[in-house]
């Protein structure tokens, strides 16, 4: 919702990577949902801003490396100068990837490939230490053990 000194925004947010250690946390949201992915922007939250709540650390089995967080807006006030890129930008670049939505989306297509890659190498690890651990103990022998 607009105000006179910016935005006032609602909702929640979750797989936030390292936001509970950040002193400002980048939140995308929807402005006008009629004009779809051109109705959203890029904000930038303070820490401690008023109406930042809930913030939580998830807990996850595995990639560690990069705290995921889960946090709640709630009537958060957010300053107009806070837009990253300002209120409007030129339509005319909306195909391009200049977008809010299209910066997000390079953005994570770019860190699968290492998420990928380090998936990859957790598995060869545990498959790795399965066979070791099967030829040490013998349960090789085992007709339903393979090798």
């Amino acid at each position: 919702m607009r105000t006179d000194k910016g935005w006032v925004l609602n909702g929640a947010k979750c797989f936030i990577g390292n936001a509970a250690r950040a002193e400002w946390i980048l939140v995308q949201a929807t402005l006008d949902p009629a004009k779809g992915r051109a109705g959203q922007r890029s904000f930038f939250v303070e820490k401690g801003a008023p109406g930042l709540t809930g913030m939580r650390i998830e807990k996850k089995m595995g990639l560690r490396a990069c705290e995921s967080v889960s946090f709640a807006l709630e009537d958060c006030e957010i300053p107009a100068e806070n837009i990253l890129g300002g209120e409007t930008r030129d339509t005319r670049a909306e195909g391009t990837g200049s977008s809010a939505y299209g910066a997000t989306m390079a953005s994570l297509n770019t860190a699968r490939v290492g998420v990928a890659a380090s998936a990859l190498g957790l598995a060869r690890a545990a498959l790795d230490e399965a066979r070791r651990f099967a030829r040490e103990s013998g349960a090789v022998r085992h007709p339903r053990v393979r090798d």
